[in-house]
Parts: C-alpha cells; sequence; structure tokens
C-alpha cells in the first residue's frame, strides 16, 4: 500500500503505512529506505537520512540506501560522509 501511495504522490500516507510495516519489522530495509525517499520528497532531509542510516545499519549491503545516504548527505553539506557512503556503495556494484 505504501507504495501505491508513494506512485500516487501521496507521501504523507505512504508514510503511515511504512510505519506500519516498521512495527511489524523494524529492520525492514524496502521500508526504511522508502520512508527516506518520502520524506526527501517532503523536503524532509534530516528525517530521510535517519532513516536511509537505518537502512544501511539493518543491510550494509543495501545498495539504494547507501546512494540515497551519500545524496542526502552531500545536500546537507556533509561532503566527507557522502563520499565515504558512495564509496561503499560503488565498492558494493554502484555506477
Amino acid at each position: 500500500k505504501g507504495n501505491t501511495f508513494a506512485k500516487q504522490n501521496n507521501f504523507r500516507a505512504a508514510l503511515l503505512q511504512y510505519q506500519e510495516a516498521l512495527r511489524w519489522k523494524s529492520d525492514f530495509t524496502a521500508a526504511l529506505n522508502n520512508s527516506g525517499n518520502c520524506h526527501i520528497m517532503l523536503q524532509q532531509h534530516d528525517s530521510a537520512m535517519l532513516f536511509f542510516r537505518r537502512a544501511a545499519e539493518a543491510d550494509p549491503g543495501n545498495v539504494k540506501a547507501l546512494m540515497n545516504l551519500s545524496y542526502t548527505l552531500q545536500q546537507s553539506g556533509d561532503t566527507a560522509q557522502a563520499r565515504m557512503y558512495l564509496e561503499r556503495a560503488k565498492a558494493l556494484g554502484a555506477r
């Protein structure tokens, strides 16, 4: 349901669905990453960063989470951390 709402640009409703999924499985990386994406779309970069970090911690091999975290850190001005996560994603096969 969360993805359906996100595709309709209803990011607040999508977040509610992802939060429900995370109540059942707090390390559900897809829900964590998708929550971060919704927060980006809502211009809530600090919240997005928290969700991307949680996704990367839950699954250190999650390239999407690492790339999203790198992007968010870059946007916030933390280029050193952004570079670190980008390099980690590249080492896992990201282009």
